[in-house]
């Protein structure tokens, strides 16, 4: 478990709404706790499926792509319920919960369901939406990650989360969640 508390990225969630909100009203987050596909590939990799393909599949949304994976019908049926569930975090986390309780340990959605809910702002709740295509550098990221677009610009013009992963890798003990915006991607917005 990180030292990285729920209030800690609860504040880095808002500080990037807000900061897509300040470039314009038509935007979106889109988060995704990563631990619960993370978790996922370690099944398929001990199946002797490649991380690598799994995640291009899961990024494009590519059921097909991952029908031809000859993954588990477990694995199979985990992943194509992660890619065909996106929306308003309100709506699809209890959908997701329950269509996934059984197949797999759901705790990180519901993580993810009580961070979005401690939210106390309707209108960043509003603009939050769970997609797991939302797919990050799994050696790097792990736990709760986001992508923010804006009206106009074809590309996320803001992304982060959580990096323990990075951290350790660089010999450092601490935990760490922050975020970065593209401003080369933020002139297409101005344009």
């Amino acid at each position: 478990m990180s030292d990285i508390s729920m209030e800690d990225i609860r504040q880095v969630i808002i500080l990037a709404a807000k900061s897509l909100q300040s470039v314009s009203e038509n935007c979106v987050l889109n988060v995704t706790n990563l631990d619960l596909l993370s978790q996922v590939i370690q099944q398929a990799e001990q199946a002797g499926v490649e991380a690598a393909d799994i995640l291009e599949c899961v990024e494009e949304k590519n059921e097909a792509g991952l029908k031809k994976l000859d993954l588990p019908e477990k694995i199979l049926t985990v992943l194509s319920a992660l890619i065909r569930t996106s929306g308003a975090a309100a709506q699809v986390l209890p959908e997701l919960i329950g269509a996934l309780e059984g197949w797999c340990d759901t705790t990180s959605l519901q993580h993810l369901a009580q961070l979005i809910s401690s939210i106390e702002d309707a209108q960043i709740r509003n603009m939050l939406q769970v997609d797991f295509s939302v797919v990050s550098d799994i050696n790097y990221y792990n736990g709760i990650i986001f992508k923010g677009f804006v009206e106009g610009v074809p590309s996320a013009v803001l992304s982060g989360g959580q990096y323990d992963k990075l951290m350790k890798k660089m010999k450092h003990s601490s935990s760490a969640v922050g975020f970065a915006v593209y401003l080369d991607m933020l002139d297409m917005a101005s344009e």
